[in-house]
């Protein structure tokens, strides 16, 4: 508190009746004094909360001692320093305040928390998301209105560090398209659980999917590494947090050998976690890289209309997910439909076969399997590949009977469709199109093959 050079004419001591007196006094530094004292009684801090001068409204608004109707009263006042100045003090005795031994005073001191949780004042907003944002005690509505905050200094603190913010809650935050910078926040999360690692790749967001990466606590399933391995090559910000990745396999790591800078490549042969015989291809990688020749064509039409294609480097294009030559390696193609013929008879084709095949760069067989399953023609699917036709690749895994989350691993891992333009699930996970959109995209497909 702010104290005066009042203080010395006060009394030590001073009486309810002495206080009710100098609380109605014409000087406001002796009533900005008096409501700054520990021991002045809370009925005259609350009358001091409505007077006139914001000064001494203040030193109510920093009084531990003030009642809670009077913190009611000072969450919506005009001036915002009184509300700044109650916002620091709430946020500092909220940890000390039991939700069931001190009931009534719990739900006051929420209400105001509540009302300066949607202060106009950005400044007020900002004090309660960083003193509450690691306290387990503070109030729920109050965590959830400032995780959902429209500006990012706000809603940030909440969403990286918060207890109170479960998975579900997450969950819905991630699908409800929150503002810019939101997923990040959340990526940030210690120990963030895979589901949630899910929905923030399948967000789109490349600088959340970087921040995620870069996360060492946070659970990434292999088939969601996979998807992001696949859709990296592009997109450079991805490639230092997957080479510092822990736990990667052989495999994951042999992959992002085949396109991260030579640094980087230096950065792989230096883990300590990998296994000789990985170790020895990396090394066998790094010098057939050194020696390989420019290439002679690249893919030259941008990916999406990505402005920066032109821009990336020779590996990165020479490696972008659709290859133009692989439709032409007939003896693969055959051998590849022949396998995926067999594993239909047996039973065996199904999603997670289709999964596994993208998972060790198997083009060949994961498009013989696919047509096959949809029962086209391979020169049909390959079409619808190469335009990067998204509905398509749904409408085709749905005919299939593969989940929507293959339907999106498909669009990334096959046509080479950026994350943030790939045709999203429901946020329950289901397609997103109804029955007759999948059958048009289906008709449309199977005229290209006529």
């Amino acid at each position: 508190m702010s104290g005066s050079a009042t203080d010395g004419i006060l009394p030590d001591e001073i009486s309810y009746t002495e206080a009710g007196r100098l609380a109605r006094h014409g000087d406001s530094q002796i009533r900005s004094s008096l409501a700054g004292r520990p021991d002045i009684p809370e009925e005259v801090l609350y009358f001091l909360a409505e007077d006139e001068a914001s000064d001494v409204r203040r030193e109510v608004a920093q009084n531990d001692r003030a009642p809670r109707h009077a913190d009611l009263l000072l969450a919506s006042d005009s001036d915002p320093s009184v509300r700044t100045d109650l916002a620091t003090k709430l946020c500092r005795l909220v940890p000390g305040l039991d939700p069931e031994t001190q009931e009534k005073l719990y739900q006051l001191t929420e209400q105001s928390l509540l009302i300066l949780a949607w202060d106009q004042l950005l400044r007020v907003r900002e004090i309660l998301s960083e003193a509450l944002c690691s306290v387990a005690s503070a109030p729920q509505t109050v965590i959830e209105c400032l995780a959902r905050d429209a500006t990012l200094s706000v809603a940030a603190p909440v969403l990286r560090s918060s207890p109170l913010l479960n998975d579900d809650l997450l969950l819905e935050i991630i699908n409800s398209g929150p503002i810019r910078g939101a997923l990040g926040a959340i990526a940030d999360r210690d120990g963030l659980k895979a589901p949630l690692a899910d929905a923030i790749f399948s967000a789109g967001d490349t600088a959340a999917t970087a921040r995620l990466l870069a996360n060492p606590s946070a659970q990434i399933r292999e088939e969601t590494l996979d998807m992001i391995v696949a859709a990296a090559p592009p997109i450079p910000d991805w490639h230092d947090p997957l080479v510092r990745r822990p736990r990667l396999s052989g495999r994951v790591v042999r992959h992002i050998a085949g396109f991260v800078a030579a640094n980087l490549l230096e950065s792989l042969q230096r883990r300590t976690d990998l296994d000789q015989e990985t170790l020895d291809e990396i090394a066998e990688i790094v010098e057939q890289r050194l020696d390989e020749p420019a290439p002679e064509r690249t893919v030259d039409a941008p990916v999406d209309g990505d402005p920066d294609w032109a821009d990336r480097d020779p590996v990165s294009r020479r490696r972008a997910p659709v290859d133009p030559d692989w439709a032409d390696e007939d003896a693969v193609q055959e051998t590849a439909a022949d396998r995926a013929q067999a594993m239909l008879k047996a039973g065996t084709l199904d999603e997670s076969a289709l999964a596994d095949a993208l998972a060790e760069g198997d083009r060949a067989f994961a498009i013989a399997a696919f047509a096959v399953k949809v029962e086209l023609p391979e020169s049909v699917l390959s079409r619808t590949i190469a335009m990067r036709n998204g509905k398509g690749i749904v409408a085709l895994s749905w005919k299939a009977g593969f989940s929507m989350r293959f339907a999106v691993r498909a669009q990334i891992q096959l046509a080479g469709i950026a994350p943030d333009e790939t045709v999203r699930p429901t946020d329950s996970g289901e397609y997103p199109m109804d029955r007759q959109e999948l059958l048009w995209q289906l008709g449309f497909i199977s005229g290209e093959g006529n």
